[in-house]
């Protein structure tokens, strides 16, 4: 077993090295519509001077000191009550860290919220999406009590990630309310898989396969996709499959030339979400692909977006 997981990560880093490995950039584009019916437009804001903060690298949560680990940045004025924006990486649920995320959640911090980088543990043999939704709630808790301890009340955030990230911030938004130590008020999408029972996962043959296996704690094959076992196994773990009228408000980042998490996924969870009335801001990228890098005005009016939500949510 150890020689499958061993190559289904050497396929994972491979995509990872393509996706990223690269100069980014590309041409921008001055696109600030969606073809998604109902986009909301953006109320570009005046950037304020970013405020100091502190910074506590590494905090441990768990009994894994690498994995259940977080890096979080206050502001050093923080009082009272203040919002938290919380970002989860990617990496097909199997690598990936939290420093990916650490000018986004330093970014926050310098607005006046509380910002976090999470780790988790990877899905496995042994570990699957309960268990990462188990680290998330626990890394949220901890954060609670180490803002408490500085007599810095957290009660509300919105939860952000990115491709694998991001199926996880939204599992977390939609399925966690009830039971976070921080309530969740609104989700940030960024390229992320809404629907593992799809066909379009089976173009990425048996690795894909073995990913979902390890995430769902089932068995998944090419040969058994489609059959109910393995279908309830996967909506079980789609956030779309979860999306009510009571779903925190939405923000959809999704390139429309993205191969790995194909924008079809982007249109089907907006759809679902518009059908159920909640609120939602939809973002096309045109000319990005899976890491959304090559609209840097589109990336720039999504961010603001979360912003103008903040203080709408957050306070």
């Amino acid at each position: 077993m150890s020689k499958i997981i061993a190559a289904i990560v050497a396929a994972i880093v491979a995509i990872i090295t393509a996706l990223f490995g690269g100069s980014g950039g590309g041409s921008g584009s001055t696109t600030t519509t969606s073809p998604y019916t109902g986009y909301e437009p953006t109320s570009i804001t005046t950037t304020a001077p970013l405020k100091d903060y502190d910074t506590i690298s590494n905090y441990v949560y768990g009994a894994d000191a690498n994995r259940q680990s977080y890096n979080l940045y206050i502001p050093k004025d923080a009082r009272g009550t203040v919002g938290l924006i919380l970002y989860i990486h990617g990496g097909f649920w199997m690598m990936g860290d939290k420093s990916e995320f650490d000018s986004y959640a330093r970014e926050a911090a310098g607005k006046g919220y509380i910002g976090v980088a999470t780790n988790y543990r990877y899905a496995s043999l042994d570990t699957h999406l309960d268990d990462i939704m188990s680290d998330l709630l626990n890394a949220v808790a901890s954060v609670k009590n180490v803002c408490a301890s500085r007599g810095i009340n957290v009660e509300k955030m919105i939860v952000c990630g990115f491709s694998a990230g991001s199926h996880l911030a939204m599992m977390y938004g939609y399925t966690k309310v009830g039971v976070s130590a921080i309530k969740p008020v609104a989700v940030w999408d960024m390229s992320g898989p809404a629907d593992l029972s799809d066909d379009m996962w089976l173009e990425g043959g048996d690795g894909m396969m073995n990913v979902f296996s390890c995430l769902t704690g089932g068995v998944v094959t090419q040969s058994n996709f489609k059959n109910n076992i393995a279908q309830t196994v996967l909506k079980a773990d789609s956030p779309l499959y979860y999306i009510n009228s009571s779903t925190v408000p939405t923000i959809l980042s999704h390139g429309k030339k993205d191969k790995t998490v194909p924008y079809k996924n982007g249109e089907i969870l907006y759809k679902a979400l518009v059908a159920a009335g909640v609120r939602v801001a939809a973002f096309s990228y045109p000319n990005s692909d899976h890491g959304l890098e090559s609209d840097p005005d589109v990336a720039a009016n999504a961010k603001t977006t979360l912003y103008n939500w903040a203080k709408t949510y957050l306070g």
